[in-house]
């Protein structure tokens, strides 16, 4: 199916509508994980990270705590800031969501890979964001 820019789509899982119609949690869950709706993070986003981290790390050493484990994984590797922002089903979209296509073939970076067969969109609340094609369906 061809997404053209400004065209309608709905965002549609049919295994996330079946979960949800059983009532099956855990079937709900899985399928909420297999719908990525993302965004790259802007500098502005990591730098608010950074600055929630530093706040951490103040109150943690006020209170006389270890700070290593807040500022470095179990392998002493330092802790970075996300690349992506990612929407979650219920809070920032929901199924059968009508989204305006703002790009209808791309391939979106999402971590340090490309994800082929994507689509750029604008969710309800006016956040562009990315999410697979095989998501949408045309209105």
């Amino acid at each position: 199916m061809a997404f053209n820019k400004g065209s309608l789509a709905r965002i549609a899982s049919p295994a996330l509508a079946d979960a949800i119609a059983r009532g099956d949690h855990w079937r709900i869950v899985a399928a909420e994980r297999d719908i990525a709706v993302w965004r790259r993070a802007t500098p502005a986003d990591r730098e608010a990270w950074r600055e929630e981290k530093r706040e951490a790390i103040r109150e943690a050493k006020a209170r006389g705590e270890d700070t290593f484990g807040m500022t470095f994984d179990s392998a002493g590797e330092p802790q970075l800031p996300p690349s992506d922002i990612y929407f979650t089903h219920g809070n920032d979209w929901n199924l059968g969501d009508v989204v305006t296509i703002v790009r209808g073939r791309c391939r979106a970076e999402r971590g340090y890979y490309d994800v082929p067969g994507c689509a750029e969109v604008m969710l309800p609340n006016g956040t562009i964001a990315f999410i697979k094609k095989e998501f949408l369906t045309a209105v």
